[in-house]
């Protein structure tokens, strides 16, 4: 880091399973920033890894930041407010890390919990409210995250162990925190005139996510697809 005079470096991993054996590798093309807004333009538009694993930062970029106590899900906030401080982001298309996929750790055993599912929530509304806070530019991106993790938490809830009226109840409710952010994402597009004039959601909306933020808009398409699967919605 001293040699690159970076704030925050990245860096390359293997997933494995409790033998060791590599089933994932995930890595990414040298890149690298020179500004905050660049870092969070970074953050925002990629499938930026969320986990604080697999980063090197500045000390620096952590004071007087944080997530709640006795909450899951804080990798997503914490690396929007670490992004958003770092002057010079480096990308290093290198593997230095293996992380091993605990079928029985708190990030996969308590995602089958409804309180890991609304911890979750709340940190994608943390970055929204965050991001339009700091850099609005970004807002759109956010949202749309939001809405992609959504569809995942929505098909997770109907495995959900519970009586059929509270599951009914859960994704009614889900449903309508869905359709709030999707019009609360087409309002912003249209006030940013980040969109045709003559907007149709099948085709315009769809049309800017493949052109400004193809990786997000490959996750999307995985989640509806699989949220079509199993709902017909």
């Amino acid at each position: 880091m001293e040699d690159n005079n970076c704030d925050m470096l990245q860096f390359g991993f293997y997933s494995v399973d409790l033998n060791g054996k590599i089933f994932q590798e995930f890595c990414q093309p040298d890149f690298k920033t020179e500004s905050r807004r660049e870092s969070f333009k970074y953050f925002s538009e990629r499938a930026a890894w969320y986990s604080v694993w697999s980063k090197v930062y500045k000390r620096s970029l952590f004071e007087n930041i944080g997530w709640p106590p006795n909450k899951t899900a804080a990798d997503y906030c914490l690396s929007a407010q670490t992004f958003s401080r770092a002057e010079r982001f480096i990308n290093i298309n290198k593997i230095f890390y293996y992380y091993v996929k605990n079928p029985e750790s708190i990030t996969q055993v308590e995602f089958k919990n409804k309180s890991r599912k609304d911890d979750l929530i709340m940190s994608y509304d943390f970055v929204i409210n965050f991001t339009a806070k700091n850099f609005p530019e970004f807002l759109p991106e956010a949202l749309l995250r939001k809405i992609v993790i959504m569809q995942h938490v929505f098909t997770s809830y109907l495995k959900l162990n519970c009586d059929k009226l509270e599951r009914k109840e859960i994704l009614n409710q889900t449903s309508k925190l869905m359709r709030e952010d999707y019009n609360r994402l087409k309002a912003e597009l249209k006030k940013q005139g980040r969109k045709p004039e003559n907007y149709n959601l099948k085709t315009s909306f769809h049309a800017w996510m493949s052109a400004n933020v193809p990786r997000l808009y490959e996750f999307y398409l995985n989640a509806r697809m699989k949220l079509h699967e199993l709902t017909g919605i």
